[in-house]
């Protein structure tokens, strides 16, 4: 019995010695993996900000360059706190394509963003003919303002005297600074 108890006790110590070998072999590939891991992501951190730096150094060397062209940008946004000169811009594209119009702000949160942009909400209700109307609808599409429409209802006039009065209700919103 001796002897086979030596047998068991020594098959019992090899596969301890094996489970122990093993655990630590996964331990310390999982170690190496994770090791690898973050120095592949150091790299990519790194390339990426290497690439950001070169970026905006070309960017600084070539300011002037892009400089007319951000200043034509800054302008398509208005001023939220004081749309006047917005304002003014509707009265004259209404005034130079025939439509009385009256321009009212919105107050309301949910007309202060696009797509994560600030904005500002303006009703517009005009009163013209069917050309004179889609002329300053065109004129809005056109504009130098990031302009969405948000909707616009069109209907003819429930006055007798001007059969071919088309009353429009626009609310739109304008990208603000």
């Amino acid at each position: 019995m001796k002897t086979q108890n030596k047998i068991y006790v020594i098959l019992i110590i090899f596969i301890l010695a094996l489970l122990l070998l093993v655990f630590l072999t996964y331990i310390t590939f999982k170690d190496i993996k994770k090791a690898a891991s973050q120095i592949l992501s150091d790299k990519d951190r790194a390339i990426f900000i290497d690439t950001q730096s070169k970026d905006f150094s070309y960017f600084q060397k070539n300011y002037e360059t892009y400089k007319p062209n951000l200043e034509k940008i800054s302008q398509s946004f208005i001023d939220p706190e004081n749309p006047v000169n917005f304002i003014k811009f509707l009265e004259a594209i209404s005034s130079d394509s025939g439509v009385f119009s009256e321009i009212n702000l919105v107050h309301s949160s949910e007309s202060k963003n696009i797509d994560g942009l600030n904005a500002t909400a303006f009703q517009i209700q005009t009163k013209g003919e069917f050309k004179e109307t889609t002329t300053f609808i065109k004129k809005l599409g056109t504009a130098p303002y990031l302009i969405l429409i948000e909707s616009l209802t069109m209907k003819k006039s429930d006055r007798n005297d001007s059969p071919n009065l088309l009353e429009s209700n626009f609310l739109i919103k304008v990208v603000a600074k």
